[in-house]
Formats: structure tokens, C-alpha cells, sequence
């Protein structure tokens, strides 16, 4: 089951990860074309501002992951409930303040940007500006919906949206200097257009499915503090790299000015569609480690790291292998005259392709800590991997080849980051990071694999039937009794029979099973990737309908239910003691 939860999200989320990236990346390659150099350069002089509001966006996005995951694992559906709403009001209001300050001040910032370097650079560097903060509200929403459009199953939609943002921003760019002879302002609007009509159609299919209920009382400080805090390190990462880019800009154009920065810019906004694949694998691993890290489910996260390694392996060689192939045809889509910055543009996009797989380790690992709990960790990596060795390795190599300082920063970033990543985790845990979970840095104070522990993937009723039996053996010897073993056991057997026999459609659906001691509590949880079923909730036709299910839900003491990442999740709890035991679980007639 892992396998193909890995896959499918990971496939997903990179082409919704283009959303962010994919308007820049045209942007440049018709500004390139067709309003020249110096447009191009302002294109990356903005920039920082593009990355202040994906930052913002991800680490909403980032918190939702993990606290989603986590009220998932124990069945928490009101609080997602109140996670959405949260997020999509408190986006809603800060993208209009952020609209409203930046064209305050869009000459301030404009001067800013390009270290007040030519009056006319300034100028138009504030009128991109000014079109382009008009999409705040589509950048931040579409960023902030990833994570639950996967929860609900219809991570699909994302990649609708990335379609609509990708067609409407071609058509209006060329619209702007084809027939409007429009300049940098008519480019940044196109992008806002897009973007915000993109968020348009999510929000329209998100009130048809009535897929979460947003409420103003759904509305919690405390939430929005949780999930900002559990983001903060997504959002140091990007606020580090949107430093980096402010800092090479600064360094680049007082060495060779306007060229260098060109070859800079062009580097990393191809480089920024490349890395979608790293952005999908850290947004696996985040939502995944949040999930099985708050079942204590060892043997699922370990298996989730080496379906995501070899994933990204493959898609690293395979896409990185292509773009250094047709580097010099890519270049040539943003300079089309021949010489030194298109064949410096060329090399740099062939280094950035060398660092593709070291990153992808390197996100994996920081989605895990993010879930895991190793906040000054989460908040130490993104600074090493995006200010201090890339732009210590820009101010260096750019004293023998300014063009060529453009061109490394992405490599010595994540290599460099890596090495000392591993470096750390070897001192810690006395031992390779690949040896013994070690790259975990699992918490020695907090054993994430319970002692009383049973689990097992199901594919026949026959199989359901010996586990039940096995179950009921296996809380026999942890000193419970006989009364709930029975019960434990009974509802091994119905929600196991009715998953196979009525859910099953085909020999790749999958049924999973995992029984543990936690403090006081038996938990039983089921997993599927069947068609959605909400047992809890379920109001039968006749009294003979699925009262296998009602027997089962009334010996429980708890019992929840959620759908998440194309997966039914059901949670069943019963006290360890007959003494302990409340009345059982109210089931709807």
C-alpha cells in the first residue's frame, strides 16, 4: 500500500508544485524574447517578492500537512475541519494587506530591489511589481489548498489548476506584446490573472463537493500559532533562499552587472521547474511522517524513505539526464543570439541538474524532522543550504568568472548542506546516517515503535479470519480479558470481511490491519484504499444491512473515522482492563 501512496502523491504533487514556478518560468521566457535583457534581468529582480509570498503559502501549507496528518492518525476530523477554515480566512485577509502595502510602496521597493542601480531599472522593476502583487490572493490560496485537495482525494484538481495558470498565462503574455504592445506591467498582470482565476475554480469545486465546511467559528488563533510554528522551517528555508537571491543579485551586478545577473536569473527560474521534483518529495515525506510518525508506525516510515529514494532516483536521472542533453536549446528559449551568457546559461543549467538527487535527500529528511519534532534542526538546514554556501560559493567563484558564479550555487548549496547533514547525524547517533535508522534522529526518550505491537496486509476473508483469531490470542497474553479479546476480535472479523467483500474492486486494492498497546488503550486501526465508507455514520436501508458493522461498533469504547490521501482510516479503542470499560461507542440507527 505504502508504494502506491508514495507514487501517486509524489506524481501529484510535483506537477502541482509547478503552479508556484511555472508562470515565472514563462514570464522569463517571453520577456526574454521579446522585451529584451534588461526586462529579463528585472524579471529576477522581483524575485524576492515572488518568494516572500510562496514562503508565506508553504508554511501554512507545511503546518496544514503535518497537523492533518497527525489529527488524522488519531481520527480528529473536526479539528481538520477547523485547520481549513483557519487557513483559507487568515490567507484570505493578509493577501490584501500584502496587495495594499506593496503598491504603497512599489517605488521604495523597486529601489530596493535593484540596490538603486539606474533610475529606469527602478522604474520598471516597481510597475512588474505593481501587476504582479495583484495575484497575491491565487498564489497564497492555491498554495494553502494543496494539502487538503490530497486529503479529500482530489489532489487531481491541483493539477487542473497548474494546467489553467500554466494555458491562461501563455495566452495573456503573448496577448500583452503581441497585440496590446503592453510592457513589464501588462507580464505581471497576466501572472495575477492566472493565478487568481485558478484559485477561482478550486474554491468553486470545493463549495460543489462541499468538500470541507469553512466557518468563521471554525476560526482559531491557537490552531494558526500551531501551524505556523510547524511551517516556520518551510518558511525559513524559502525566506533563506529569497535572501540568497537578493544576495547574489547584489554581488553579481557589482562584478559584471546586468549580464551576470541574467545568467543568474535565467539559471535559477530553470532550475526552479526542475526542482519540482525535490518540492514534491519533501511534501510526500512531510504529510507521510506526520501520519505514520503519530501512529508509531516504524516499519511504514521506513518504507516511505526507500519508496521516495528510489523514486526520486530515477526521476532525477531521467529528467536531469534530458535538460543537460538539451541545455543549450533551452537556453536559447530566453537568449536567442549565440555567446558568452547563453553558453554560461548552458553550464549553469547543467550544474544545477549534478545537484538534483542530493537535494531530494535533503528534503526528505527536512519533511521528516519537520513531523518528527527537530525545530532547531529544520531551522538550521535551509540556512546552510540556501544563504551561506551558495552565496559564500558565488563570492568566490565569481572573483575568477563572474558569469560562472551564477551558475554553482545550487550544487554547493545541497552538497555541501548534505555532507554536513550527515556529518551530524554520525556524531549524534554514533553511527552512519544509513545504519540502524540512524538518519531518523528518532527521540531516545520517546520509542516510537510500541512494545505490544500486531500488524499484517489482508487480502483474503481467510486471512481476516486467523488474524482475528491471532488478535484475540495476542491481547489474551498482554493480561486483558477475555471480554475484550472477544471483542478485539469481532471486530478484526467484521471490518475486515465487510472491507473485502464489499469494498474490494480489483487485486490492487489493499487492506491493512495494526493492533498496539498505547499506555491504557488498545488501538485498532483499519486501513483501505477503497471506495470511501464512513462506518460511524453510516444509517443502514433495513435492519439487515451491515449489522456486522453495528455489532462491531457497539463493543467498541471509541471510534473515528477519516478519509485521507485516497485512504479509508478507522480508529477503534478499548480500555486494557474490564474495570477501565465505559459504555460502549453509541451507533446511529
Amino acid at each position: 500500500m505504502i508504494k502506491s501512496i508514495v507514487r501517486r502523491m509524489l506524481l501529484v504533487q510535483i506537477f502541482s508544485n509547478l503552479a508556484s514556478i511555472i508562470c515565472s518560468f514563462i514570464d522569463n521566457i517571453i520577456t526574454g524574447q521579446f522585451l529584451g535583457v534588461q526586462s529579463l534581468a528585472v524579471t529576477g529582480l522581483v524575485t524576492p517578492v515572488s518568494l516572500t509570498m510562496v514562503a508565506i503559502g508553504s508554511m501554512l501549507s507545511a503546518g496544514a500537512q503535518i497537523h492533518c496528518g497527525k489529527s488524522i492518525a488519531v481520527g480528529d476530523q473536526k479539528r481538520v475541519d477547523s485547520i481549513f477554515s483557519t487557513n483559507f480566512l487568515f490567507t484570505a485577509g493578509l493577501s490584501v494587506l500584502i496587495c495594499f502595502l506593496c503598491i504603497l510602496f512599489r517605488f521604495q521597493l523597486g529601489a530596493m530591489l535593484c540596490s538603486g542601480k539606474k533610475e529606469v531599472l527602478s522604474n520598471e522593476t516597481a510597475s512588474y511589481l505593481v501587476g504582479y502583487i495583484l495575484g497575491a490572493p491565487g498564489i497564497l490560496g492555491t498554495a494553502i489548498l494543496t494539502p487538503f485537495l490530497f486529503i479529500t482525494g482530489h489532489g487531481n484538481l491541483q493539477m487542473v489548476s497548474v494546467l489553467i495558470v500554466t494555458v491562461l498565462d501563455f495566452i495573456l503574455d503573448l496577448l500583452n506584446v503581441l497585440v496590446f504592445h503592453g510592457g513589464l506591467l501588462g507580464m505581471g498582470l497576466a501572472t495575477a490573472i492566472s493565478y487568481n482565476l485558478a484559485l477561482i475554480f478550486l474554491v468553486i469545486v470545493l463549495i460543489r463537493y462541499r468538500v470541507f465546511p469553512l466557518s468563521v467559528k471554525g476560526y482559531s488563533w491557537n490552531i494558526l500559532s500551531s501551524l505556523i510554528t510547524s511551517g516556520l522551517p518551510v518558511a525559513v528555508g524559502i525566506m533563506s533562499a529569497t535572501l540568497m537571491v537578493f544576495g547574489i543579485n547584489r554581488i553579481l551586478i557589482g562584478a559584471s552587472g546586468e549580464a551576470a545577473v541574467t545568467v543568474f536569473s535565467v539559471t535559477y527560474s530553470v532550475g526552479n521547474v526542475i526542482s519540482a521534483i525535490t518540492s514534491g518529495v519533501g511534501d510526500v515525506s512531510r504529510s507521510l511522517s506526520g501520519l505514520y510518525y503519530g501512529e508509531r508506525d516504524l516499519d511504514s516510515l521506513r518504507e516511505m524513505f526507500r519508496c521516495l529514494w528510489r523514486y526520486s532516483l530515477v526521476l532525477c536521472l531521467c529528467i536531469g539526464c534530458a535538460v543537460i542533453l538539451f541545455a543549450s536549446g533551452i537556453a536559447s528559449l530566453f537568449v536567442s543570439d549565440p555567446g558568452e551568457i547563453k553558453d554560461m546559461i548552458t553550464l549553469g543549467i547543467r550544474f544545477y541538474c549534478l545537484g538534483l538527487f542530493p537535494c531530494c535527500i535533503v528534503f526528505s529528511l527536512k519533511g521528516m524532522y519537520q513531523s518528527t519534532e527537530h525545530p532547531v534542526l529544520n531551522n538550521i538546514i535551509p540556512l546552510l543550504e540556501y544563504t551561506t554556501f551558495p552565496v559564500l560559493a558565488v563570492l568566490a567563484v565569481s572573483q575568477i568568472n563572474p558569469f560562472l558564479g551564477g551558475s554553482v550555487f545550487f550544487i554547493a548549496g545541497e552538497v555541501l548542506t548534505l555532507l554536513c547533514l550527515f556529518v551530524y547525524i554520525s556524531i549524534r547517533e554514533s553511527s552512519l546516517p544509513w545504519q540502524n535508522d540512524a538518519y531518523m534522529l528518532l527521540r531516545k526518550d520517546k520509542p516510537l515503535v510500541p512494545e505490544k505491537l500486531l500488524q499484517a496486509d489482508l487480502k483474503t476473508v481467510d486471512e481476516v479470519i486467523a488474524f482475528s483469531q491471532t488478535a484475540e490470542q495476542f491481547v489474551r497474553e498482554n493480561n486483558t480479558s477475555n471480554r475484550i479479546s472477544a471483542h478485539i476480535g469481532i471486530c478484526v472479523e467484521e471490518i475486515g470481511v465487510n472491507v473485502i467483500t464489499h469494498g474490494f474492486s480489483s487485486e490492487n486494492n489493499h487492506f491493512s490491519i495494526r493492533l498496539l498497546l498505547d499506555d491504557s488503550d488498545w488501538v485498532l486501526r483499519f486501513r483501505d484504499d477503497c471506495n470511501p465508507f464512513d462506518p460511524t455514520h453510516y444509517i443502514p436501508k433495513d435492519s439487515s444491512e451491515v449489522s456486522g458493522i453495528r455489532l462491531a461498533l457497539a463493543v467498541v469504547r471509541n471510534a473515528n473515522y477519516t478519509y485521507s490521501l485516497g485512504m479509508n482510516n478507522l480508529l477503534f479503542q478499548f480500555p486494557s482492563a474490564l474495570s477501565d470499560e465505559p459504555s460502549p461507542h453509541p451507533v446511529k440507527a
